[in-house]
């Protein structure tokens, strides 16, 4: 590991989120067909927007949450779509 990586202070600004038409979600963990959620929501089923800033530049996928998101559960499954 170099030198500058070790004594580096900058630490990157990451924002994780899902975006529904009733809310935006703050999410704690994204992986290739799944998140878990932050704080407990509730998400009907159906089409939404994942949101990922670092450093203020923004990526997003739409997806669609078949099963949605259930107040007693912080893991939810999404697929993602092309529209």
């Amino acid at each position: 590991m170099s030198q500058m990586m070790l004594s580096s202070p900058y630490s990157a600004d990451v924002q994780l989120r899902l975006i529904t038409d009733n809310a935006t979600v703050r999410l704690g963990q994204v992986g290739p067909d799944f998140a878990i959620v932050q704080d407990g929501a509730t998400v009907k089923p159906g089409k939404g927007v994942l949101e990922i800033l670092v450093d203020g530049e923004r990526f997003a996928w739409n997806v669609f949450l078949p099963d949605g998101l259930g107040s007693d559960s912080k893991e939810f499954r999404f697929d993602i779509t092309s529209d």
